[in-house]
């Protein structure tokens, strides 16, 4: 079964950035007197900031009013500026590089808008992505379909042509909906939040070891296995 485009998710799987959201949503509720876990944030990873702050006043027993969402969002959006080190992951490059040099079309889906994106990933990195669907780009976000549906729309391509790589149940709910096969990266939950993807890999250097040889005329994705 051949594979033309490989979509990546960004946050916790080509940047090292999940720790700082992290930090950001616990700073920015703090004040409200909630504390959140990271847990909660990573498994959150990919839905509308929008929605996120919503399920978050309403956990701090707060009126999730269109003025209050903006006003906490915006102070976390601040926090998070201030404390962010843009850094991928090591192996990030050289993978892409690699899928790239093997004829494989290269694609982004984040919930991240476009202008962070640009800010947060090199320009040798971001000049790989034929195609990026960012945060606003699609009426609705992960864990609906929309982002990667559109993807597919902008490559001009059909579902069982394209694989997924994500590290968030929301994002490999996204995928799957969007009828697409999806690897997990277990960079930054462990494998049991990713049981729905087609294949649970430790890290992106597996990944890179999974795709090996192989071309994009020739890649075989196998369902419901996991290395580790």
């Amino acid at each position: 079964m051949s594979v033309e485009c490989v979509i990546f998710d960004m946050d916790g799987v080509l940047l090292d950035s999940m720790r700082y959201h992290v930090e950001a949503w616990q700073k920015a509720f703090k004040p409200l007197g909630l504390s959140i876990s990271a847990d909660e944030v990573y498994r959150r990873e990919g839905e509308s900031w929008r929605k996120s702050t919503k399920d978050f006043l309403i956990m701090a027993e707060k009126m999730p009013t269109p003025a209050l969402i903006d006003k906490v969002f915006k102070e976390r959006s601040n926090i998070f500026e201030v404390i962010f080190r843009p850094k991928v992951f090591k192996e990030t490059k050289n993978l892409l590089l690699a899928l790239y040099k093997k004829d494989f079309r290269l694609a982004l889906v984040t919930a991240t808008p476009r202008q962070d994106v640009e800010n947060m990933l090199p320009a040798n990195i971001i000049g790989l992505f034929e195609v990026m669907v960012c945060g606003g780009d699609t009426k609705k976000g992960k864990p609906h379909p929309a982002p990667y549906l559109e993807a597919l729309k902008r490559l001009k391509i059909r579902a069982e042509d394209a694989i997924v790589i994500e590290n968030a149940p929301y994002g490999i709910e996204s995928a799957k909906a969007a009828g697409i096969r999806c690897i997990a990266v277990a960079t930054s939950l462990p494998k049991k939040h990713l049981k729905d993807a087609d294949i649970i890999l430790g890290s992106l250097k597996q990944l890179k070891l999974y795709f090996g040889d192989i071309d994009s005329s020739g890649i075989d994705i196998k369902s419901s296995h996991s290395i580790f």
